[in-house]
């Protein structure tokens, strides 16, 4: 084992020992192990039974793909030296309790006399979050390629047959209803709407528990728009898929992987089978952890994100920096998830709403928001929960403007379209004084702008006929490249040329302007050498015509 090897381990044990202190977090009867290859598992349980000689109650795979198991123990005596055991072994990548996570991130509402979908029209400030100029562009529903865009809701429980939600319902259309038949073989038996992993059945529903809210976070998304009824969600065309969870860390991880799973088979079937899972609306989460408390469940939002996923996490209902007492999920450093906190009508962070410069990237309304409820009716909703959902619906709507070129990015390169998204929304907010040292954005959702922002890096406009492009890319070179790189261009005017060079975080990194280029063949010469080795987009921009070209700098 070399050195850092070691010290990576040492770092885990210390983590999982100061864990061991805190058992009013665990289930401490459970363990929630990743493992290097399924082939694996059973030495594992070989090892803990005759080595260690625990007796194993129960397991299950919660993920198949990344080989993360659940192990439940009948004792917990000497557990510390089981886990300390585990981590030693080179064939497991990581150890967690497998806590109970119970709180929901919502407020229950208070004033019914509030005026309705208020977020959606003005506030006191006249502000709107920029939905009503958003639908003048798109309402949603599908892409440039007439993919069904489809948000997963991870929560509780959800009306599905609300009339004002009904017709946005995500459908299984390669599953036969009630033939008791996996017809898409994807491990689930009739997942007509999605799953339910609290009771490992279909009925998503979750009748025993109620769906109070999960509903009204399905109709801040999507609720049907121009239907003559109700309200209207941020998408008015969308599809959502409904997911139940537990109250613990292995039926949410279950929950990740099954969105997971549907999205890697609608990017391998080329559409056949799966769905087109853009978004994740988690409004739910576990005060006071940090990543080292769940190292598993973090990871799952950069396995999402590799083929396609933003997951946006609601954060703490209670006036507390995240960046120093740590929130679950909030607090995971992948640059696929958004995390939002809760402002009220005049613009100020509602006061039991949790912030943080490093770990909260972006505010939105969630006080009295007016949407569908459990009884077929509709109520006000507040709370970051009821925030969150505004910046998953944002998604989906920046998924169904027309761009040849951005799809062509979504297509190819997933993990790189949804960074582009959440850098597309963070990069596009309303700034404000009170959220400037709140959040890593420092202000508050603008669809619009976000809209407009898109437009300006992907609204391309290219024809087949040549004679109305301004510029041509005849070829770049050479690619990989470790210093510099030249793109041959063909401009068929005199025209200026801008080109922005983003990292694969989304960053502009690098930004150049060529002014009065004549008539004719250029040839332009990039220099790389100030930037770290990487993948980088490349935007050459001419007028209304944009090409984008991936580079590796190595």
């Amino acid at each position: 084992m070399n050195s850092n090897n070691k010290t990576s381990r040492i770092i885990r044990l210390f983590i999982i020992f100061y864990s061991i202190n805190n058992f009013a977090l665990c289930n401490n009867h459970q363990l929630i192990i990743q493992i290097i290859k399924k082939e694996l598992i059973d030495s594992v349980f070989h090892f803990l039974e005759n080595n260690q000689k625990v007796i194993i109650n129960e397991h299950k795979c919660l993920s198949e793909s990344l080989n993360i198991w659940l192990i439940c123990f009948t004792s917990n005596e000497a557990i510390n030296v089981i886990v300390n055991n585990l981590l030693k072994n080179s064939d497991i990548i990581n150890v967690q309790f497998n806590k109970q996570i119970k709180q929901e991130r919502f407020v229950y509402p208070n004033d019914y006399y509030f005026n309705k979908q208020l977020d959606f029209i003005s506030n006191n400030n006249g502000y709107n979050m920029g939905i009503l100029d958003s639908w003048q562009i798109t309402t949603g529903g599908v892409t440039i390629q007439n993919d069904s865009i489809v948000i997963a809701v991870i929560d509780n429980g959800f009306n599905i047959n609300h009339p004002d939600i009904h017709e946005n319902i995500w459908i299984n259309r390669n599953e036969i209803e009630g033939n008791q038949k996996d017809d898409d073989l994807n491990g689930y038996v009739d997942d007509i709407y999605g799953w339910n992993f609290k009771d490992n059945n279909n009925d998503i529903t979750n009748s025993k528990f109620g769906h109070w809210h999960g509903t009204p976070i399905d109709g801040i998304i999507g609720a049907v728009g121009n239907n003559n009824i109700g309200v209207c969600g941020i998408n008015w065309k969308v599809k959502i898929m409904n997911i139940v969870k537990g109250n613990d860390e292995s039926s949410i991880i279950q929950a990740y992987d099954y969105v997971l799973m549907m999205r890697k088979k609608y990017n391998q079937s080329k559409g056949k089978s799966g769905a087109f899972i853009v978004g994740i609306n988690n409004s739910f989460g576990k005060d006071n952890l940090k990543p080292e408390d769940c190292p598993i469940w973090c990871e799952m939002f950069d396995s999402l994100g590799k083929e396609g996923i933003l997951t946006v996490a609601s954060t703490v209902n209670a006036n507390v920096n995240v960046d120093i007492v740590g929130d679950m999920p909030t607090s995971c450093d992948s640059k696929f998830i958004i995390t939002v906190t809760n402002i009220n009508n005049s613009n100020i962070k509602i006061t039991n709403a949790g912030f943080g410069k490093e770990t909260i990237d972006i505010a939105a309304f969630g006080d009295f928001s007016y949407t569908i409820d459990n009884l077929g009716g509709y109520d006000y909703f507040s709370g970051t929960s009821a925030a969150a959902p505004f910046v998953t619906g944002a998604i989906g709507l920046l998924y169904s403007l027309k761009s040849d070129k951005f799809i062509n990015i979504v297509k190819t390169m997933p993990d790189s379209a949804a960074i582009l998204i959440k850098e597309i929304i963070l990069n596009s907010v309303d700034s404000t004084d009170d959220l400037i040292d709140l959040t890593s954005s420092g202000g508050i959702l603008n669809i619009y702008k976000s809209i407009l922002t898109f437009n300006k890096l992907f609204d391309t406009k290219i024809t087949n006929d040549s004679n109305l492009l301004t510029f041509e890319l005849i070829n770049y070179y050479p690619h990989p490249t470790n210093s510099f790189v030249y793109f041959l261009i063909k401009l068929n005017g005199n025209y200026d040329i801008n080109i922005s060079i983003i990292n694969y975080t989304g960053y502009l990194v690098k930004s150049l302007e060529y002014n009065n280029f004549n008539r004719g063949m250029h040839a332009i010469k990039i220099d790389m050498n100030d930037l770290s080795s990487g993948l980088y987009f490349c935007l050459l921009q001419c007028q209304n015509n944009l090409i984008v070209k991936r580079i590796i700098k190595y």
